[in-house]
């Protein structure tokens, strides 16, 4: 039984296709958060295949990175965004974790991506 289908890359340097969100995904970099190894980081490329109307860009796309889909001419894609992604592997299929301590972790992390300022926090 499938939960999620994975929409990035297995290995770094690949590539995936998203062809009905006209998106393509490279996987630059992977592994575990040095601190909380249940959390995978990833970083990825994310970029169009070309220039499409901003009313037909894709919700996720618009989520991720609301301020890359400004053109609406049509006639050249917008540059590639570089993304930071962070996987918690450890939710249990039904309820909620035993125990908040990795989930108090967890913000900990965000929280020191934000002050760091290497990543704009969109939650999806």
């Amino acid at each position: 039984m499938v939960k999620c289908h994975q929409y990035w890359p297995s290995s770094p340097g690949e590539v995936m296709e998203l062809p009905s969100s006209q998106l393509s995904v490279e996987l630059l970099s992977e592994a575990p958060h040095e601190r909380l190894s249940r959390l995978q980081i990833r970083k990825m490329k994310v970029k169009r295949f070309h220039a499409f109307p901003k009313k037909t860009v894709p919700l996720f796309f618009q989520k991720i990175c609301d301020t890359q889909v400004t053109d609406t001419s049509g006639e050249s894609p917008s540059p590639p965004l570089v993304v930071t992604h962070l996987h918690y592997q450890d939710w249990p299929d039904y309820g909620v974790p035993r125990s908040p301590q990795d989930l108090l972790a967890l913000y900990k992390v965000v929280r020191e991506y934000l002050v760091r300022g290497t990543i704009f926090f969109k939650l999806i």
